[in-house]
């Protein structure tokens, strides 16, 4: 079947339209820088991965890792720091998956960061179109 002539061409470009949107991330002005530090009981939480998804589930997750002391900076991908404005679940963890075939082995992570806090999250946060420190201090006991 055959669409009427020129109506393939709209579609087409739609579509384009569609998948830039989609992969757009914060490659424009509408990304603002997001850092922090998390501790848990206290102390610096390092290697773990801080994620924020999007509170209306649209948008591609945000994610970092933080450093020895704790400090994270969210990445759309390694080319697009920061993170578009608006409300955000975020979710802690410090389990990594172990690979016990590769040249050295690799050990598995245990999770450190209580469930409340990733699988179970109750974290959210606000990025506002500016600078963002977002601090999170994780305690082990609810």
């Amino acid at each position: 079947m055959f669409a009427p002539r020129g109506l393939d061409r709209v579609g087409s470009g739609l579509g384009c339209l569609l998948v830039a949107a989609v992969f757009s991330g914060c490659g424009g002005i509408n990304c603002f820088p997001v850092t922090g530090k998390v501790t848990l009981d206290g102390s610096p939480l390092p290697d773990a991965k801080v994620s924020f998804m999007p509170s209306d589930d649209q948008g591609l997750p945000t994610i970092g890792v933080t450093d020895a002391s704790g400090i994270y900076s969210l990445r759309q991908t390694a080319d697009m720091e920061g993170a578009p404005a608006g409300s955000y679940t975020v979710r802690i963890a410090t389990y990594r998956e172990g690979n016990v075939d590769a040249d050295p082995p690799i050990p598995e992570v245990r999770e450190r960061v209580p469930p409340h806090y990733n699988l179970r999250t109750t974290l959210k946060a606000e990025i506002a179109p500016k600078a963002n420190a977002i601090d999170f201090d994780l305690r082990s006991k609810p």
